[in-house]
């Protein structure tokens, strides 16, 4: 099987959405999610790569790159890593985390960060198993849309 990983590219925005939708399990809104791609292709703080393997889509990760004033130099979130569970433990996300580690070692970052859901012990292992180790505890605070009809 083999597996390539490459940067999201304009032409591969219905690809993209495609395993979005899946990921989030709904139909997300098109329009919001061209906007938002199109941003992220354009921002210098926000690396995606697409995940290939047999030349069919396997998945995607991406990386928020930020400066701390806590922290000395950049610092790389992994902002996303979605892989299609037809290609789970083959190889796939190792390869996307690879490559986007790198990418963030290119670009000046010290340290790379990553989350997910304290429930989610297979994302869980498999950060453990790639060099990551628990650090602190996240919290999340929804907050609502502003009201537009002022």
């Amino acid at each position: 099987m083999t597996t390539v990983v490459r940067a999201v590219r304009p032409e591969d925005a219905d690809t993209m959405y495609a395993l979005g939708c899946e990921a989030a399990g709904v139909r997300l809104d098109r329009q919001v999610f061209d906007v938002m791609f199109k941003s992220c292709l354009s921002s210098s703080q926000h690396r995606a790569v697409l995940v290939m393997m047999d030349e069919l889509p396997a998945g995607w990760g991406e990386l928020e790159i930020s400066y701390s004033m806590m922290s000395p130099g950049l610092t790389a979130t992994l902002a996303e890593l979605y892989i299609r569970p037809a290609y789970r433990s083959r190889g796939a996300g190792r390869a996307a985390l690879i490559h986007l580690a790198e990418t963030a070692r290119r670009m000046g970052c010290r340290q790379m960060l990553a989350t997910c859901s304290r429930v989610n012990l297979r994302s869980r292992d498999f950060l453990e198993q790639n060099g990551f180790c628990m650090g602190r505890v996240q919290f999340e605070h929804p907050l609502s849309a502003p009201d537009r009809s002022e």
